[in-house]
């Protein structure tokens, strides 16, 4: 059984990074949540090539589609397709998009799951079974 203990939280919104973290205290006030507010920025959190670079591996991410910079599946894109990032990480898309296109796409890069916004304790309860699971 593998625990949660780390959350890396990409999304550019403040008001739903805010919620979001609700719902994980909630849920498990143990849990750490880092957040950054694009995939770049979530690239770098893997030892990116500065010196601020966190370079942790978190036990879940969670990601957002629509954000400047580099959006969700450009991140994907890069995660997935350089060997110097963790391959082992559960990738949860957290949402705003209904688009079925989005969920076409991010199938490519088996996601464990597409949740709409707004997170959930439920939502997160059953992502985090899953996570503890495999």
């Amino acid at each position: 059984m593998n625990n949660v203990n780390n959350i890396l939280l990409v999304d550019d919104d403040d008001t739903g990074t805010f919620l979001t973290k609700i719902v994980i205290k909630k849920l498990d006030q143990s849990i750490n949540v880092d957040n950054v507010w694009n995939g770049k920025e979530a690239l770098d959190y893997f030892g990116g090539n500065d010196n601020t670079s966190l370079s942790k591996h978190p036990d879940l991410i969670l990601l957002d589609i629509n954000m400047p910079i580099m959006n969700g599946f450009e991140f994907l894109e890069e995660f997935n397709g350089n060997n110097t990032y963790p391959k082992n990480i559960p990738i949860v898309i957290l949402t705003t998009s209904t688009y079925s296109n989005d969920f076409k796409q991010a199938i490519k890069y088996n996601v464990l799951e597409f949740l709409e916004k707004p997170l959930s304790v439920d939502m997160l309860s059953s992502v985090l079974d899953k996570v503890r699971q495999s």
